[in-house]
């Protein structure tokens, strides 16, 4: 009966691997345990080891047999032969005074020391640092700024998304960036720029926010007088003050423009729509076009008093309390009817 095909390839490669594998085990472990199994020699001694040692390495060798068993040896594994083996024999659990030591002057960056690489001058870098620095040149010469005061301004990117112009040879994307620009003291601006360089187009749009700077009135340099609504487009922005300690509490647009504005106490309510571009237009113009305390009105009514001992013309003020009342956020109180008995006019 024939042997089967699975049968006969199991038995060939046992087969193998008993004359490939076996000879070299018993070459590994059998060559070490017969030195081992041997009759134990003439033990070693001080005396037999004093013609041929001196003290201090009698000491040491002795120290060495008492240490390592006899039967040490067969836990010890066969030196590696492959290229990851050491080409040296050594002891690891020790420092060597010459290999392991860290040669001075050399920094512990953890890479090998080596020169340092020539530097090549960027000329395109330098040929930019020059056309900001004659930007700012032109720009102070445009709006009469000093460069230091221009430097030192804030400006945050708001918006940024892109555009597509369709024309007759297809479309054609830019970037749109919409930037504001204010002192942190009363001046705010806004610019907005696009170009087919996102780039370009976010340093256009701070060239305009810096031109476009204008100044607003605060009430004590922290908030509004009284209450402003503007509507641009769809969206409704209602500015409102707030005493003192209150924060600007709105959305986020409105919040980096009150600091780039210097205003630390607001509120504010966004209405209907809440296009990002339209709320920042909105609010800027709520804060430029703010009504503040004007001159008070005159009526030339039957109220008017004449005197002509005096010659002068007595004019009743008609609101001129409210308006002053209205627009300081304060109230005000006659001291002629408050105090005298109410007696003096």
């Amino acid at each position: 009966m024939p042997t089967p095909t699975r049968v006969r390839s199991l038995t060939g490669s046992l087969v193998f691997h008993m004359n490939t594998y076996l000879p070299r085990l018993r070459k590994q472990h059998l060559s070490t345990t017969a030195l081992l199994l041997k009759p134990e020699t003439k033990p070693i001694t001080r005396e037999t080891l004093q013609p041929f040692y001196q003290q201090e390495q009698i000491s040491a060798l002795l120290d060495v047999e008492n240490d390592i068993s006899r039967t040490a040896p067969l836990r010890w594994k066969p030196r590696r032969r492959d290229s990851f083996s050491l080409p040296y024999f050594t002891d690891l659990s020790r420092v060597d005074p010459f290999l392991d030591s860290t040669p001075s002057g050399v920094p512990k960056s953890g890479r090998w020391p080596s020169q340092p690489v020539p530097k090549m001058e960027d000329t395109q870098f330098q040929q930019g640092e020059e056309d900001d620095e004659n930007k700012i040149k032109d720009l102070s010469r445009l709006t009469g700024l000093p460069i230091p005061y221009l430097q030192s301004l804030k400006i945050r990117e708001l918006v940024t998304h892109r555009v597509t112009n369709q024309t007759r040879l297809g479309k054609i994307a830019k970037q749109y960036v919409l930037t504001i620009a204010g002192d942190g003291n009363g001046m705010i601006g806004i610019g907005e720029a696009s170009s087919t360089s996102g780039e370009l187009a976010s340093r256009l749009s701070q060239y305009q926010a810096i031109k476009n700077l204008r100044p607003i009135v605060r009430y004590e340099d922290r908030t509004i007088h009284g209450n402003v609504k503007v509507k641009m487009g769809a969206v409704e922005v209602l500015l409102m003050s707030r005493p003192p300690g209150f924060g600007v509490r709105c959305s986020q647009y409105i919040f980096e423009i009150c600091r780039c504005a210097g205003i630390s106490d607001l509120a504010a309510r966004v209405e209907r729509s809440r296009n990002p571009m339209n709320v920042i237009k909105a609010t800027v113009q709520a804060l430029t076009a703010q009504k503040t305390p004007g001159k008070p009105t005159t009526d030339f009514t039957a109220n008017s008093q004449v005197n002509p001992a005096a010659g002068r013309v007595m004019l009743t003020i008609c609101g001129f309390k409210d308006a002053i009342a209205k627009g300081r956020g304060k109230k005000i109180v006659d001291v002629r009817k408050a105090y005298y008995g109410r007696g003096v006019y």
